[in-house]
């Protein structure tokens, strides 16, 4: 028979069993949580710039799929965490927050807007986060930052581009500016207007609004008031369409010229018979006629049922740069490594075509001419503007 005593003791390796079996089994799921790597996406989810949020949503989750298939990064799986900054920057500085305390993030995508990204960079950039905006476009927020990154063209590139092309192909010499009260709205307008004036052009006017805004009437007015040959916008797509459809209700017949934020379905639907003949470049395009362009729309369409836009490319891009990187490095936790990696991207094969940094880690990347026909924006093949 056993005594109290030898009866105890089996009670405790009983227990002492069952507590290391236990903390074996946690201690297997930590460590499989601790090989999942995390990239984080801050991007307006809801608002007004919600379209946008879902093609960095839709373009990084296909390329998170397509990395996972593939065997993940190092042998590790890679997981999206999503967060809905609604376009605000307060909101985009409580995302990267959220990103910077969790030691499995690896990088982040986003955020949208060159003022959303200067109140979540700071914070970023303290965790050391390579950060990769698929729209911002504002070249001081990569000149200035050692961590961050982007994938649309900056400023500096395309901002001249639109009164040249007015200047070149359309004999504009008097334009008119319109834009939206932000930090990328003051940026790319004053590169326009910079251009315009050393190149002979005279700005007959420059009217500003606020984002949100919806009657513009009294700007229109203004602007027909000083005859120009050509209205540059400097808009974001909703309200740029209405400005279309405003100023031609107003009479105001002379040429539209857009910058890229413009080329969206929504635009044309918007703006409706007005939008006819409006211009505007862009870095994608569905409807090309390229081998790299077909790829992605046969992509995109298998996964999600239609075809991508351009920020589902930058997205989809921005993951697989950062997942490159990591690879070339060796290991996900040296951080400084693997944003000097980044710097170094030379011809790396994008979803559609190549892509490189310059000198200044600025992205290079071709762009395309596009024109509003029969309520879709198509290929504008230009007769005698040159890049």
């Amino acid at each position: 028979m056993r005594g109290p005593g030898m009866a105890r003791r089996a009670v405790v390796r009983a227990v002492l069993g069952i507590a290391v079996a236990l903390g074996c089994v946690l201690g297997a799921a930590g460590g499989a949580a601790a090989q999942e790597l995390v990239i984080g996406v801050i991007a307006p989810l809801t608002g007004s710039k919600a379209e946008q949020g879902m093609q960095f949503k839709e373009g990084a989750e296909l390329a998170v799929a397509d990395l996972n298939k593939a065997g993940g990064v190092l042998g590790r799986q890679v997981r999206l965490e999503l967060l809905d900054d609604e376009g605000q920057p307060k909101n985009a500085a409580a995302a990267a927050q959220k990103l910077a305390a969790n030691r499995n993030v690896i990088g982040v995508i986003g955020p949208s807007s060159t003022a959303s990204v200067r109140a979540a960079l700071p914070i970023l950039e303290r965790a050391k986060l390579v950060t990769i905006s698929p729209s911002a476009s504002t070249a001081s927020l990569v000149t200035d930052h050692k961590f961050m990154y982007l994938m649309s063209p900056a400023i500096p590139f395309y901002g001249p581009l639109v009164p040249k092309f007015a200047q070149m192909e359309l004999g504009a010499k008097r334009i008119a500016i319109v834009k939206v009260k932000d930090d990328w709205g003051l940026g790319v307008s004053k590169a326009t207007g910079d251009y315009a004036r050393a190149n002979g052009m005279t700005v007959v006017a420059e009217v500003e609004y606020a984002q949100g805004d919806r009657d513009f009437k009294s700007h229109m007015t203004a602007v027909k008031a000083q005859n120009p040959d050509v209205i540059i916008l400097n808009t974001h797509y909703t309200e740029g369409a209405i400005l279309t459809k405003q100023a031609r209700e107003l009479g105001l017949m002379v040429p539209i010229v857009a910058q890229g934020t413009n080329v969206y379905p929504q635009y044309a639907e918007i703006a409706g018979a007005t939008a006819e003949g409006a211009l505007g470049w862009v870095d994608f395009l569905a409807t090309l006629d390229d081998p790299g362009v077909k790829r992605a729309v046969a992509k995109f369409q298998a996964a999600y049922g239609k075809p991508p836009l351009n920020y589902h490319v930058t997205s989809y891009d921005g993951v697989m740069v950062i997942a490159d990187a990591i690879r070339k490095v060796g290991n996900a936790e040296d951080r400084d490594a693997i944003a000097r990696t980044v710097s170094q991207l030379k011809d790396f094969p994008g979803l559609v075509g190549k892509i490189s940094y310059d000198a200044e880690r600025l992205p290079v990347r071709d762009l395309f001419w596009t024109t509003v026909k029969g309520g879709k924006w198509v290929l504008y093949q230009p007769t005698k503007f040159k890049m």
